[in-house]
């Protein structure tokens, strides 16, 4: 769905492929031979990428399902890992469009909650870089934070400021939210 939305701000024929760069998080320490326990290195979260190309009527779910082969393709030959080690820069190929990147921790729990007090509302901060005092970095990706706690579902999508019109941001938010909606339903 955010693939999507993504595609269509693209002015081009709606059967024309947009070949869109995606960037998720994995931990991979359990992927390392011996797997690595939490505390036992220092960073265990590397960013896996992978390409698509996303017409502005194709299925999500194959979106979805074509980065996430593509993304186990690469834990399985054992690329992902040695990638930390071995492999820089990206190993897209071909024309493709901006970075998509996702973070998507799935459910997170409920948070204890003192007698009397109920939550209306949450927002999870999943990254907060300092700003330096030169001003922001260029934003290398559009950055989407995708989780849900309780009965909630949260799609939270982040760019600098001016990097999209006004109706461009919308037209992200409406196609993100009516993707989602067309999903949900039974």
């Amino acid at each position: 769905m955010i693939a999507l939305a993504e595609r269509a701000l693209f002015r081009i024929g709606d059967d024309e492929p947009v070949n869109l760069g995606f960037e998720s998080l994995v931990d991979y320490r359990r992927h390392l031979t011996p797997p690595a326990g939490l505390g036992e290195i220092a960073n265990g979260i590397m960013i896996a990428r992978s390409q698509v190309a996303v017409r502005a009527n194709d299925d999500p779910l194959r979106v979805g399902a074509a980065v996430a082969a593509q993304i186990n393709d690469d834990i399985a030959s054992g690329f992902l890992v040695q990638s930390v080690n071995h492999i820089g820069g990206t190993a897209l190929t071909g024309d493709w469009g901006p970075f998509i990147r996702i973070t998507n921790p799935g459910v997170l729990p409920l948070p204890p909650l003192p007698a009397g007090l109920t939550m209306e509302d949450f927002d999870a901060q999943l990254s907060t870089p300092r700003t330096p005092p030169s001003g922001p970095p260029a934003p290398q990706a559009s950055r989407y934070e995708v989780y849900s706690i309780g009965a909630e579902f949260t799609v939270v999508c982040k760019f600098a400021a001016g990097a999209l019109t006004g109706e461009q941001a919308e037209a992200l938010r409406t196609g993100t939210v009516a993707g989602v909606e067309a999903l949900a339903e039974p």
